[in-house]
């Protein structure tokens, strides 16, 4: 009888002591968390942090040249290019270059839609003799504007005394949202 008794203490023992190591020591057990949770921000797998309206911006530039004929005239730039659907168009800066004639006041100008003439942005550019050339005047103008499909295209209409036989220029920048991926609620007007 004291032969078994030793016998089972001995197990006994045996028993409790992997016991304990298991429950104190679970190293597989945090090698399978430690690589759950582990997060590698390198230059070469790096982590996202734009947000979705952000990383799907697309640059948006798009520009129009005119002869606008001579005299006091109003000269309208309307080749840019509109929002294709399923995308809001927002236009963050208008810029121009223009021939006008010998003494010529600064333009007035403004940005409307294809559609309606109801929403504008208006601006007044400068003058000044630019080297030997015609005699110029420009604008650039900081704006936030949006148009959908539904506007039609952006339309520049610029009003000045111009030069006959040469070219004006007018560029539109910004950059195209995809309403797809970040939505476009409707613009309050």
């Amino acid at each position: 009888m004291k032969f078994a008794k030793s016998i089972l203490l001995g197990t006994g023992a045996v028993v409790l002591a992997g016991l304990i190591l298991t429950l104190l020591a679970p190293k597989a057990a945090h090698a399978i968390v430690a690589t759950a949770v582990s997060v590698v921000n390198t230059t070469a797998n790096p982590a996202s942090v734009l947000d979705a309206d952000t990383a799907t911006r697309i640059p948006y530039q798009s520009s129009a040249s005119v002869n606008c004929g001579s005299g006091i005239t109003q000269c309208n730039f309307n080749t840019f290019s509109g929002a294709p659907i399923g995308y809001r168009l927002v236009v963050e800066n208008v810029s121009a270059i223009l021939s006008l004639a010998l003494g010529a006041d600064a333009p007035d100008a403004f940005l409307t839609t294809s559609i309606s003439a109801t929403q504008f942005w208006e601006f007044t550019g400068s003058v000044g003799q630019y080297g030997p050339g015609p005699f110029n005047a420009g604008f650039n103008q900081m704006i936030r504007a949006y148009f959908d499909n539904a506007d039609g295209y952006p339309n520049v209409s610029v009003s000045a005394n111009f030069q006959s036989g040469t070219n004006s220029h007018v560029i539109l920048s910004g950059y195209l949202v995809n309403c797809a991926v970040v939505g476009c609620p409707a613009i309050q007007r």
